[in-house]
């Protein structure tokens, strides 16, 4: 096997340093196809795309003569009697950046060890500039100290802790020569035990404004313009300790989607420990004042708690002026001991005071549907509205959506059943904000594996979200409970306004059965609105118990799914909330992507450089 790591590690141009390849024969796994995330798979991942070779470095050079603008990029930085090891490396690995257009801005916070007098005395190198503080002062005062010297166009925070790789700011400019709009970037980062082993990697999203308000999922390292800095309004005092997430939702608001830019690679490793729980609460604490009064100073309210199964992390319930009448549409076709359960679910098991229930009867013959139907007729929230025809789900909710009354449509199988109270006014609120298109559940069966959390735009069409995950798993970086954005959603269980699923003239009908719901938030998206999956709704889905699997269903499909690929090609492949350092291992596992998805920005130039 250390054969094929040989062979891999040339055909990729990777050649590590000795002691990484010393490890990868003691562990005499080979890194051929994708492999679950785990340390041990993420350091043979690192030796074969996360080294820098000889020829990488020249290739790196060349680029960047050919690079249209070279910012002056400012790194600011604040330190107080930071172990001597510690701050030397911090500086060394700014020094030793390839891009060589950057600035060192360092307050030394009234230190009081001897050794920082030391360290700090740069004078010979002009990039770096030290500020002395003769009282300590909190570290947004001194920062602000630090930020006096910068002159760079750009901008980005760094901690003592805090690790450059080589390419860090040469990837940055890159990214900024590409997208010369660009205003704030954010890369990938993981931290570096006490060996200088990398491990537990965060490969982040693409921009993600909803799981920003759970989480400062930026983190490191994040780079803002001048202009958009001093637009957002720079660092606040009253933010201490949260400073950073307080500024990334600002910045965030200051700018539009398209200038922010995420750089999926691993720029930053974080050296030591994380923060002590004590520390680490209280810095949640700080974080969720800074949500809370962000969402106030956007015209909105909201209440922040701690996220369930993630005190560090947040869980958003919104607020809303008026209860809107929500028109939930279930098509069914006989069945009657599914629609019942749904239907029972709906009128007794959910804690919203304001729906109509639209069940779109699609010739049912049966005895037991038609006694159902007597009964539920009865019951004032529910019509039995007739669909005749063939059966097309995209025409049936279309019809029925015609005929709702509600401010906000539900789509919904006939075979979901409810479980908790909460999930109809979970979804109804982030449906009437403005900015949101549609909204998806969290779908489990009925063994409490993980059917729906969301869908990514692959190659062969689309995927799940850790598709059959354990319910009360956490998922990678805490997807699984969390709410965020997403590039589409089920319309097995999606909430959107009525108004917006007209505008968009509702599901395309040419999409029978499969393929409907995903284009239309894919087309919801193209228009600027965000899709969320909120783990607060969460109900049991059978997945097409009703409609079985038959032969013309699995063949109209396949036709469907040819049409979707043609219509939205550009885009599957590379969706944005599906980092390309990860792949998917069969249907339901998520790993790591050997190799990555995304080329190296001095290896693709290069292959242009050959073709011109």
């Amino acid at each position: 096997m250390r054969g094929v790591v040989d062979i891999l590690l040339r055909l990729t141009g990777r050649f590590p340093r000795t002691e990484p390849q010393e490890r990868l024969a003691e562990t005499e796994v080979g890194p051929v196809g994708n492999l679950p995330l785990s340390d041990a798979n993420y350091e043979q991942w690192t030796a074969l795309y996360g080294d820098l070779s000889a020829p990488g470095r020249q290739t790196i050079q060349n680029c960047m003569e050919s690079l249209p603008q070279r910012p002056l990029i400012s790194l600011i930085m604040a330190v107080r009697d930071t172990p001597a090891p510690v701050l030397r490396e911090a500086i060394v690995s700014v020094q030793r950046q390839i891009y060589p257009n950057w600035q060192l801005c360092i307050v030394d916070n009234a230190s009081t060890e001897p050794h920082m007098a030391r360290l700090l005395a740069y004078s010979w190198e002009p990039r770096i500039r030290i500020v002395r503080r003769n009282e300590p002062a909190g570290i947004v005062a001194a920062l602000q100290d630090a930020l006096s010297t910068a002159e760079g166009s750009f901008l980005a925070f760094v901690d003592p802790e805090d690790r450059l790789a080589v390419t860090a700011l040469f990837e940055i400019a890159y990214e900024l020569s590409s997208w010369p709009d660009a205003e704030m970037l954010y890369s990938d980062e993981d931290r570096m035990d006490s060996s200088g082993r990398r491990c537990s990697p965060r490969f982040k999203t693409g921009w993600n404004p909803d799981l920003l308000l759970a989480e400062d999922y930026i983190g490191r390292l994040a780079v803002y313009s001048r202009t958009l800095f001093q637009r957002a309004g720079g660092l606040l005092q009253e933010y201490e300790g949260a400073h950073e997430h307080n500024l990334a939702l600002r910045a965030g608001a200051a700018t539009i989607p398209s200038r922010i830019r995420h750089v999926p690679a691993v720029l930053c490793h974080r050296s030591g420990e994380p923060p002590a729980e004590p520390d680490a609460l209280d810095r949640a604490a700080q974080s969720r004042r800074a949500v809370q009064d962000f969402i106030r100073s956007s015209g909105a309210t909201a209440t922040v708690s701690p996220a369930p199964g993630a005190p560090l992390c947040h869980r958003v319930a919104w607020h809303i002026s008026r209860v809107p009448l929500v028109s939930i549409i279930v098509p069914t076709r006989d069945r009657a001991d599914l629609l019942e359960r749904c239907v029972e679910g709906l009128l007794h098991r959910t804690d919203y005071p304001s729906i109509e229930i639209i069940v779109a009867d699609n010739e049912s013959e049966q005895r037991a549907t038609k006694k159902l139907f007597e009964r539920l007729e009865n019951t004032r929230k529910v019509r039995i509205l007739p669909l005749a025809g063939p059966f097309n789900w995209s025409a049936a909710n279309n019809q029925m959506a015609r005929q709702a009354r509600g401010d906000v449509l539900v789509f919904l199988n006939n075979d979901i059943e409810v479980t908790e109270p909460g999930w109809l006014l979970e979804m109804a609120t982030h449906a009437m904000r403005t900015e949101i298109g549609a909204v998806g559940a969290k779908l489990v069966f009925h063994d409490g594996s993980i059917q729906h959390a969301g869908v990514w735009l692959v190659p062969e069409g689309a995927a799940h979200f850790f598709h059959l995950e354990g319910r009360g798993e956490a998922g990678y970086l805490n997807q699984l409970i969390l709410t965020r954005n997403v590039s589409a959603v089920t319309g097995a269980c999606m909430a959107i306004r009525r108004a917006l699923f007209c505008e968009f003239g509702g599901f395309d009908t040419a999409l029978q059965v499969s393929y409907s719901d995903i284009d239309l938030s894919v087309r919801l998206v193209e228009a600027g609105y965000r899709i969320v999956w909120t783990p607060d709704a969460e109900l049991i889905h059978l997945e097409s118990a009703s409609r079985g699997s038959n032969e013309w269903r699995l063949e109209s499909e396949e036709g469907e799914r040819q049409i979707f690929l043609n219509r939205w090609g550009e885009r599957l492949g590379c969706d944005p909330f599906f980092n390309p350092n990860l792949a998917r291992i069969g249907p339901e596992q998520l790993g790591l992507a050997f190799p990555p998805r995304r080329q190296k920005p001095w290896l693709a130039s290069q292959e242009l450089a050959c073709l011109s």
